[in-house]
């Protein structure tokens, strides 16, 4: 999925915000971490995540969808992925 992209270098716990920048901003986001065969997902405090303690490379998913505004019915949706270095 990642096959030669170079990991972006980040500090132990290091703040990563996550966004996108589509206007409406999306409903909501979901980020997963990739270890193993299976995913952690990972909880949103204002939009950004810490980085792990240990050193090491990291894989994830962001997924953004937008819904009506009772919720009730998708109006899209995407997904990333991207690989970070602890270091």
């Amino acid at each position: 999925m990642l096959k030669g992209v170079t990991p972006t270098a980040v500090t132990p716990e290091g703040d990563i915000k996550v966004s996108f920048a589509y206007k409406p901003a999306p409903n909501g986001l979901d980020i997963q971490q990739f270890v193993d065969e299976k995913t952690i997902k990972i909880p949103l405090k204002n939009g950004s995540f810490n980085a792990p303690k240990e050193k090491g490379i990291y894989y994830y998913s962001i997924f953004a969808f937008w819904t009506t505004d009772d919720g009730k019915f998708s109006k899209g949706d995407t997904s990333s992925v991207f690989a970070i270095e602890v270091r």
